[in-house]
């Protein structure tokens, strides 16, 4: 086999990178699509911004009142008689009320952002983008741990094209703040397990994860990135090679901040482990708030993975047939995870973000399945079958432009002019993708891939765009 016709991962890595900033910083704006859960930390960032340093003198803040509504366990500062000195930055405070139902890390985050950017949607959602792209990195170097040097390629490039990635990664939330740790858990795992070279970093970034995730979004990361580990280590064995002195006090400095951030809010609140096991183990037992039925995600995995459905289809097809370890390790994760939170009552999308680099793993198998199948091919001289996502691009590209122009026929309110602007433009655009994708002719199919993966990555991007 000619080197010609390798896969250039060093040529392709450079694009992936940019093609992943451009798909997470974009459309960072828009304050109509800004979402109760962003409004919540961009207040909250406001009011720590309006505090000042964290060293500031206290400020004297209503101590709420742990109440029941609509079947939901709350604070509220409705009959409140106390008050307190508080720092904001320590007991965050959403519109005059503590709010301590998560740790205070997108918070912190956010409003740090907004010191650098100024004030805005912008800075809250900036951490969330920034890790987005350095997740992508992360996902190329579990590919290519897993699958190999093309896969590691694949699984970064299903990341920076999937709609669900993307959409959740340019919020202001702590899901995305959970996934990115998750990874990051994950791949020192990895690494610390196969290599010896740079062993100070990846302990600091496998111990430093534990740190972000529970920051973010409290114990639930030991939650996550315990199931990925374990089926890492039943599929290939892979454990770090630490001490147990090392696991015991990485784990002791990492969750640290946790418990003294807790520490701090139950001298305040003494009902606030009240909320927490509520919110937490309690949506596995009285927490019935909003419930949905336990097979509630198994339909939504298709959703989650799109545009990407035809290739994870075949790598689990394939895992049926010839079951191997770098198909059952993302397929085994995949399901632990949806099996333990299908237990739960409260069932959203976001919740199985951590889950997502399996579901892009199975994407990187599929499109390795494709590429080994039209090697085959010219090597018995016959002709291999057109990349079917391909196709699927040019169907989403027509689709979006025709939508966009519906739309921008009936009028639009609001700023007509900009909104219409970019509406038209969206839709040539689109048009414009769609014809490209047409057109292009390759005898390799890791480049029918890249092509694919630039057209999703711009057709998300003009979605979100116009998506006010």
């Amino acid at each position: 086999m000619s080197h010609s016709s390798e896969f250039s991962v060093h040529a392709h890595f450079k694009a992936v990178v940019a093609l992943a900033v451009l798909a997470f910083f974009s459309c960072l704006h828009g304050s109509v699509s800004v979402s109760t859960h962003e409004q919540r930390v961009l207040d909250t960032a406001r009011t720590i911004l309006e505090f000042g340093a964290p060293w500031n003198d206290p400020i004297e803040a209503a101590i709420p009142v742990l109440v029941r509504n609509d079947g939901d366990l709350k604070f509220s500062n409705s009959g409140s008689k106390r008050s307190a000195l508080i720092n904001p930055w320590i007991v965050p405070v959403c519109r005059d009320v503590i709010r301590v139902q998560k740790p205070p890390l997108p918070y912190w985050a956010a409003a740090t952002c907004g010191t650098v950017i100024g004030d805005g949607i912008v800075a809250s959602r900036a951490p969330s983008a920034l890790m987005g792209v350095l997740s992508a990195l992360l996902m190329i170097r579990l590919g290519r741990r897993t699958i190999g040097r093309c896969g590691g390629l694949f699984a970064g490039a299903a990341w920076i094209s999937g709609y669900f990635v993307v959409s959740e990664f340019r919020k202001a939330m702590a899901d995305p703040y959970l996934a990115f740790a998750t990874l990051l858990f994950l791949v020192a795992w990895i690494e610390l397990s196969m290599h010896q070279r740079r062993r100070g970093r990846w302990i600091l970034a496998l111990f430093g994860a534990v740190v972000i995730g529970s920051l973010a979004k409290g114990p639930v990361i030991l939650l996550h990135a315990g199931l990925a580990a374990g089926c890492l280590a039943f599929t290939f064995r892979y454990f770090p090679r630490l001490r147990w002195l090392t696991w015991l006090i990485g784990l002791a400095l990492a969750t640290s901040p946790l418990l003294w951030w807790a520490t701090v809010v139950h001298r305040v609140l003494p009902e606030a482990p009240q909320l927490w096991r509520y919110q937490s183990i309690g949506q596995f037992s009285d927490n019935a708030h909003d419930p949905r039925p336990w097979w509630y995600y198994i339909p939504q995995l298709p959703i989650l993975i799109l545009p990407w459905v035809l290739p994870v289809a075949n790598a689990v097809i394939v895992a049926i047939a010839r079951p191997r370890r770098k198909l059952i390790f993302p397929i085994a994760w995949l399901a632990l995870t949806v099996i333990v939170f299908s237990f739960a009552s409260m069932k959203k999308n976001a919740y199985l973000l951590p889950v997502l680099p399996a579901l892009c793993l199975l994407v990187a198998n599929g499109l390795c399945l494709v590429r080994a199948r039209w090697r085959l091919g010219r090597s018995q001289n016959q002709k291999s079958l057109p990349l079917l996502e391909k196709y699927i691009g040019v169907g989403l590209a027509a689709a979006l432009a025709i939508a966009l122009a519906t739309r921008l026929s009936k009028g639009v309110t609001g700023a007509d002019t900009m909104q219409g602007l970019t509406m038209a433009v969206g839709a040539t655009l689109g048009l414009i993708i769609g014809a490209w994708l047409l057109c292009c002719r390759s005898a390799r199919p890791d480049r029918d891939v890249w092509r694919v993966t630039v057209a999703f990555s711009m057709l998300i991007v003009i979605y979100l765009a116009n998506d006010n």
